[in-house]
């Protein structure tokens, strides 16, 4: 144990050098970017094929979701397993999933939005 600047014992004496909050945030940031391991929300990419099924919360998303899965794959049997596979919600999947998924894709989101969108 070393002493501290005001003569009472410290056990880590060198904490305050190593600790960077805004460093540790942005290489957390840049691995699960790296690894794909983050969520799509907002921050996709959009296909001129894609579809969009957007409803308020809870007002019955899921449900439409397992009728239109139904509706358009038939040979396949929909469950809780895979409906996040067959109409991904942005929110539930991540990124790198969500690329996988096979266009044309039909996506649903429940997201509010709170702030105007910009269109390019």
């Amino acid at each position: 144990m070393t002493k501290s600047m005001n003569g009472s014992p410290s056990e880590f004496p060198i904490r305050g050098q190593w600790e960077n909050p805004g460093l540790i945030r942005k290489i957390r940031g840049g691995v699960t970017t790296l690894l794909g391991l983050n969520r799509g929300g907002r921050n996709f990419r959009v296909f001129p094929d894609d579809t969009f099924l957007v409803s308020y919360p809870r007002s019955g998303n899921t449900w439409t979701r397992f009728l239109i899965a139904n509706l358009l794959f038939q040979d396949q049997e929909v469950s809780f397993m895979n409906i996040d596979y067959l109409i991904p919600d942005v929110i539930n999947i991540n990124r790198r999933e969500l690329a996988k998924i096979p266009r044309p894709r039909l996506i649903t989101s429940g997201v509010t939005q709170n702030r105007p969108c910009k269109v390019s």
